[in-house]
């Protein structure tokens, strides 16, 4: 008889190509989240050296994406940037949001089920929803329209100074 520890799978185990849209759900929100960093650090003509770890001091991603805004929303003031900055920052609060509920989930499902039943709490209530693969991969081109509209957006303001900077000394090299 044995006495060890009994395994368990874990419940997407049984829905790999669920685990693997979630994953890539968390994956998007990351390139997300890192590059609306680099785009904040970039705009303040700090270096992203010391604005990321001050950044990703703050625990919770929600309080983290409210401090990349408060200083996004400082600097795209202009009545076309500063709207098209709020409304980006709403998707990406709306993303994060899904995000970390996938994230923060617990899943479950019965022995015959197709898809797995996901159960987060929020608010008190416990909020429960059967995800299909078809509802995941809407999440997902959702999250990587965002992740591709915040590269964009770096892109556009940072390569054109990039473009125009020296070369770094022999050896040496920029810091951004």
């Amino acid at each position: 008889m044995e006495t060890g520890p009994v395994e368990r799978p874990l419940i997407l185990e049984r829905f790999p190509e669920h685990a693997r849209l979630i994953g890539l759900i968390i994956a998007a929100w990351n390139t997300t989240e890192n590059t609306l960093v680099n785009l904040l650090a970039f705009s303040l003509h700090a270096d992203a050296k010391i604005v990321a770890p001050m950044l990703y001091a703050i625990q919770m991603p929600r309080a983290r994406l409210q401090a990349i805004e408060a200083g996004l929303l400082e600097l795209y003031t202009g009545p076309t940037q500063g709207q098209e900055m709020k409304a980006l920052l709403d998707e990406a609060r709306a993303v994060l949001d899904r995000r970390n509920f996938f994230a923060h989930a617990v899943y479950g499902a019965p022995d015959d089920a197709k898809n797995p039943v996901v159960v987060s709490m929020k608010d008190v209530d416990a909020v429960s929803q059967v995800q299909s693969i078809s509802e995941l991969n809407k999440e997902l081109a959702r999250a990587k329209a965002l992740m591709a509209h915040v590269v964009d957006l770096w892109t556009s303001r940072s390569l054109p100074e990039l473009r125009t900077m020296p070369a770094p000394p022999e050896g040496g090299q920029h810091h951004l």
